[in-house]
């Protein structure tokens, strides 16, 4: 059995049949759930929005009675005077844990506004879930990092504490919750990356990682995913899916559901039409230098392409991204990739660099296309300074991949910089590329839609768009799909920071009916 542990009660009422339907469709048995607003998410939420999100939490486990057993938690500011009374109407109202956010710290960074909550819930004996990050810019003034955390769990060793999204950046939480044994963490939310259920366990232990998706603000199939592909026992996986959340809600005395349930993940139904799964368009081979496990040879990229299926990744070196003059770790590649017809390489190029028309020149006749990354290397797609690169690979006959996102900027090693993509500049490319076809990496929805905007009308120009990013999110695929047309969307796997089966194995099981509303997400 599957019960997803962190979800949060859409903020619009429309979408309650959604959250349903998405459970059913991916196994799940039942849900615990918060809402932290009914008109927003603030960062330092008032007593009587509170009130509000924890009526709302109520409500919607009423209205799901009969649907899908919904379990609510109580959503508090420990910073608040009432906080207490709130807990305890709700905790006598049907709330069967704690939520807590980002408002937990007083001015001068003490998590004391915490302590009556904590013990509240050693005397109540319901577990606490709490918001957990490690941002690369530096947390919010209210927001706990898991070292936080894991102060307060020493403190309070009788208290099931649940470190939500496991600090975000999750390595950097790998043996900092290890001694403590009522200290766990879920694996909701933020980017499905590959390997985080396989660490967390091998940290922790089994019994002390919790499944969570974080929907609707992430697609549950998603972060599924991340439990689906990791090196873990069938009953490792049981454990994290179903079996810890049994036993902190403590399901088996309620009679809600089983003592002992069975493991499932539901097969889908049929869903959405989707681009040929055996092309790939958001793939590398080489050296991750911030997380050796993610580095991969060329020899496990091979392996990796042929026992899923895809017949052709249009491939490009990490090792050439990260070099300051990215030629050499390109011949290296196309040397490699030479015998290889799955493998379609693409050079990479930074043209910041004031040797990018050789590095161009290079790559004709030997490779598929150009790989650029304005996102990692720090220049603008519409910058009239770059207009020349983009004619030169068209005259060239070279077609362009534009990655515009790799993993998650929140939670990058501190020091490496990264450029978000603009909207504006998007449209503004959109208008002004010469003809030549164009494939953008790891755009999100809204993303897709502004680079859509100045191309209809323009001869010899075609964009496409992988859809990687439209898999992390509640109904964006389905969306996308029908604004745009299922021919401007190819498969990428963005392997290898995700598992490379992950992105069509999500894909396939996101529901046919979309929607464009946004959820608050954490």
């Amino acid at each position: 059995m599957v019960i997803d542990f962190h979800t949060h009660v859409p903020t619009d009422r429309r979408r309650w049949t959604e959250f349903i339907r998405d459970c059913r469709r991916n196994g799940v048995a039942a849900a615990a759930t918060s809402s932290l607003g009914v008109d927003g998410w603030p960062a330092v939420p008032s007593a009587a929005h509170v009130r509000a999100a924890n009526r709302q939490a109520r409500e919607f486990a009423e209205f799901a009675q009969g649907r899908l057993p919904v379990f609510w938690f109580v959503y508090l500011n420990p910073c608040l005077p009432d906080c207490l009374d709130e807990a305890q109407r709700a905790l006598d109202a049907g709330a069967v844990g704690i939520k807590l956010w980002i408002s937990l710290k007083t001015p001068d960074g003490r998590t004391a506004p915490c302590d009556p909550v904590l013990r509240l819930a050693a005397e109540r004996e319901c577990p606490v879930l709490i918001h957990t990050f490690h941002r690369t810019g530096g947390n919010q003034p209210g927001e706990l990092s898991v070292d936080q955390f894991a102060d307060l769990a020493r403190r309070f060793p009788t208290v099931p504490m649940i470190a939500a999204h496991a600090g975000g950046n999750w390595r950097m939480a790998l043996g900092a919750l290890a001694d403590i044994p009522n200290a766990h963490v879920d694996i909701c939310g933020c980017f499905p990356e590959c390997g985080m259920a396989t660490a967390l366990v091998r940290d922790l232990g089994a019994e002390r990682v919790v499944f969570g998706s974080d929907m609707l603000g992430r697609s549950q199939a998603s972060q599924l995913a991340k439990v689906e592909f990791a090196d873990l026992a069938p009953a490792e996986k049981a454990a994290v899916l179903g079996g810890n959340a049994h036993r902190l809600l403590k399901l088996a005395a309620s009679g809600v559901l089983p003592a002992a349930p069975p493991l499932s993940v539901a097969a889908p139904e049929p869903g959405l039409p989707l681009p040929d799964s055996t092309e790939d368009h958001f793939c590398f081979c080489g050296t991750w230098p911030f997380a050796p496990d993610l580095s991969r040879s060329f020899a496990e990229l091979r392996n990796a392409l042929g026992s899923s299926g895809i017949r052709r990744a249009y491939t490009a070196s990490l090792d050439a991204i990260w070099a300051s003059d990215p030629r050499v770790a390109n011949r290296a590649f196309f040397a490699e990739a030479r015998d290889e017809a799955r493998v379609q390489p693409l050079g990479v190029v930074n043209p910041r660099v004031p040797n990018w028309r050789r590095a161009v020149c290079e790559l004709r006749n030997v490779c598929h296309g150009v790989w650029v990354s304005p996102y990692l290397h720090n220049w603008r797609l519409d910058a009239a300074d770059h207009a020349e690169f983009f004619a030169v690979c068209a005259e060239q006959g070279l077609p362009v991949w534009i990655n515009c996102a790799l993993g998650d900027h929140r939670f990058r090693q501190s020091g490496v910089g990264w450029r978000p993509i603009a909207v504006e500049e998007l449209r503004a490319f959109a208008g002004c590329a010469p003809p030549n076809e164009y494939v953008f990496q790891g755009l999100l929805a809204n993303e897709i839609r502004q680079a859509r905007r100045g191309v209809p009308g323009r001869t010899g120009i075609q964009f496409r768009f992988e859809l990687s990013r439209l898999t992390d999110r509640s109904g964006d695929l389905a969306a996308i799909q029908t604004e745009i047309g299922m021919d401007a969307l190819v498969f990428g796997a963005e392997y290898p920071l995700r598992d490379i089966r992950s992105v069509r194995w999500t894909a396939r099981r996101l529901p046919a009916n979309g929607t464009r509303m946004v959820e608050g997400k954490e």
